[in-house]
């Protein structure tokens, strides 16, 4: 047998000896993918986060495809630096990588499942193990999404702002954040009107609309403004107006005006699919 074929051989059997069967590979999918979405679900909730936009924001950063299965999932052993994020088969090589980086004097560095920037979030994480762990990367970003919806009174921005300060980045980013964001929807929500009515999030308030109360403050309105054009209100309006006040004594005015939707200005909402939640 000639000494090429040998070697040829030889690099088969090493070759198959070192890849994972695909039973193997399987099960680290299994044991994994789901680690950034059971935390994303968690923080949402404890937080007061829009419902999948957490889970948007981390298949956008560390989302990876799985052919066999046909499926998207946030993938934790992410790490990027200057370019496409690589997929680390484990934690710990994934912080052996980060760790090679930092020697080669790499400072700007992306980790876990919602990527958080090393260089500008030096004080996130006290380890490497912390920054990698699920569930303090998550946590880590949840702070920080509802720190600039603080700032910026809008998920909307605040999504934007998650990714850059630029306005134009900023834009593809929510875009991008947004696509996730609906099919994160399209999989786990049940077909009903109040799932249909509260995928554009820029027209919900958080909180469930009464359409009767709103109509009764219409009608105050309207006879407010009659009366000060010193127009006789109406039998029926002046029954709204009591029915109306009556209504506003038992809630505080701010709350049910949170309740109604935002007024939208032509151009500017246009398009947009996440919420101006308020809270």
């Amino acid at each position: 047998m000639h000494s090429k074929a040998k070697l040829l051989i030889a690099l088969t059997a090493l070759m198959a000896c070192l890849a994972p069967t695909s039973a193997e590979s399987m099960q680290l999918f299994g044991n994994t993918k789901n680690f950034c979405e059971q935390e994303t679900f968690r923080h949402e909730r404890a937080m007061g986060i829009p419902p999948y936009l957490l889970g948007a924001i981390s298949l956008t950063e560390s989302g990876r495809w799985n052919q066999q299965n046909g499926e998207k999932f946030a993938w934790p052993w992410t790490v990027t630096s200057g370019g496409e994020g690589k997929f680390y088969r484990t934690k710990d090589e994934a912080i052996r990588a980060v760790r090679q980086l930092q020697a080669n004097g790499v400072r700007n560095i992306d980790v876990g499942c919602m990527q958080i920037n090393l260089y500008y979030h030096p004080e996130a994480f006290s380890s490497l193990q912390e920054a990698f762990d699920p569930s303090s990367n998550v946590a880590y970003a949840a702070k920080f999404l509802t720190r600039l919806f603080d700032d910026n009174k809008s998920w909307v921005r605040a999504t934007s702002f998650y990714h850059s300060g630029d306005p134009e980045r900023g834009k593809a980013y929510y875009d991008r954040v947004t696509k996730n964001w609906r099919s994160l929807q399209d999989d786990n929500r049940p077909e009903t009107t109040e799932r249909a009515e509260n995928q554009d999030l820029n027209r919900w308030g958080g909180r469930p609309i009464d359409p009767d109360l709103t109509r009764r403050i219409n009608d105050l309105m309207k006879s407010r403004k009659a009366v000060a054009q010193n127009a006789e209100p109406s039998a029926a309006e002046k029954l709204a107006t009591f029915e109306a006040l009556q209504q506003l004594q038992a809630a505080p005015v701010a709350q049910i005006f949170r309740n109604m939707p935002k007024q939208r200005q032509p151009g500017k909402t246009r398009g947009k699919t996440l919420a101006d939640y308020r809270s």
